[in-house]
């Protein structure tokens, strides 16, 4: 057996090679382009450890010359990255058929590892030193409406996991910038020791139309929320996640909620329609689903079919396209 041996000038070559790699200049924001393919920029912005701040984003071939098109915000959750969202969504591929701009940013962590958001309440280092994650995806929306012809009565946004409790405080910090919201097995607010629900926000704040998908059977979050579901990553008590969509009912003046098909077997819709505000609210309880990206991905494809072929992407975009912001206070 070949016996392996510790080469100083090898080693000292190669992370000589990284410190480059790492250390290299960044594509700065003015050069942000409009050109068809998926693109990465950097942001002026500081996130953790003082790193500037990184977005992906992708550009369909052939997009109109006249009209201004929708932006999809897509956040990945936590100890994920931009380009496992990207995959499992299959974003681009709607951006594609529906003439849209996709964008993926980068949350914080070590260089490209252990990425994860500050969301209020969670998560880990980025909670900690309270990065403001909600106004680096303003910053992101300005950049890319300056280079390209964004709509911005038309910007939407969606999160698993830890995005979709970034999605959540998004809404609440800046809902004048955000046409609608989609949150998909993620949790919002603190379950108190006392069983009572610590808000992030009042809900007489402004409403936001809002689509929640949500596994019955997730380990990590619970459906039923309660205290299992404290972890290391903010010592957070899920709420349960119909009193999450409550919340947001009564934040858009909503009436009862009211139970409806869902078109998809094994999976139940309840539905806040008749509301004060015009921002309704969609609750998906996908039955014997985890903590996972329900979708005809290479990781699922072969198990979503237990809740009737449910394809996030498609019921995201299905509720994102009937919505559309004030646009009084943008600048």
């Amino acid at each position: 057996m070949r016996r392996l041996s510790f080469n100083p000038t090898h080693a000292a070559s190669l992370l000589g090679a990284l410190l480059l790699v790492m250390l290299a200049p960044a594509t700065e924001a003015s050069d942000w382009t409009a050109e068809p393919g998926l693109h990465s920029a950097k942001l002026e912005l500081k996130g953790l450890n003082g790193h500037r701040r990184k977005s992906f984003y992708y550009v369909p071939e052939d997009l109109p010359e006249s009209n201004k098109v929708p932006l999809v915000i897509a956040l990945h959750g936590g100890l994920s990255n931009p380009k496992n969202i990207r995959r499992r969504s299959r974003l681009n591929e709607l951006a594609d058929r529906e003439k849209l701009i996709a964008v993926y940013p980068q949350g914080n962590g070590i260089f490209n590892f252990f990425l994860h958001w500050n969301a209020g309440f969670c998560c880990a280092k980025a909670q900690e030193q309270q990065i403001d994650d909600p106004a680096f995806l303003v910053a992101v929306i300005d950049k890319l409406a300056d280079a390209l012809p964004i709509d911005q009565s038309r910007v939407y946004v969606f999160g698993f996991s830890n995005g979709a409790m970034l999605s959540y405080q998004l809404a609440s910090r800046y809902p004048d910038r955000i046409a609608a919201i989609a949150a998909l097995s993620g949790t919002y607010g603190r379950l108190l020791p006392d069983g009572r629900v610590q808000w992030p926000e009042n809900d007489s704040a402004s409403s936001m139309p809002t689509l929640i998908i949500h596994g019955s059977e997730d380990p990590r979050l619970p459906w039923d929320g309660g205290d299992e579901s404290i972890d290391e990553r903010g010592g957070i008590g899920m709420v349960p996640t119909l009193e999450i969509a409550r919340f947001w009912a009564r934040r858009n003046r909503c009436s009862d909620g009211v139970e409806v098909p869902s078109g998809f077997s094994n999976v139940s819709l309840t539905r806040w329609l008749d509301c004060a505000s015009g921002a309704p609210v969609d609750l998906y309880r996908l039955g014997g689903w985890g903590h996972r990206w329900a979708g005809r991905s290479v990781h699922t494809k072969a198990d979503y079919k237990t809740v009737g072929g449910f394809e996030s992407i498609d019921v995201i975009w299905d509720f994102f396209r009937k919505h559309r912001s004030d646009q009084s206070s943008v600048r």
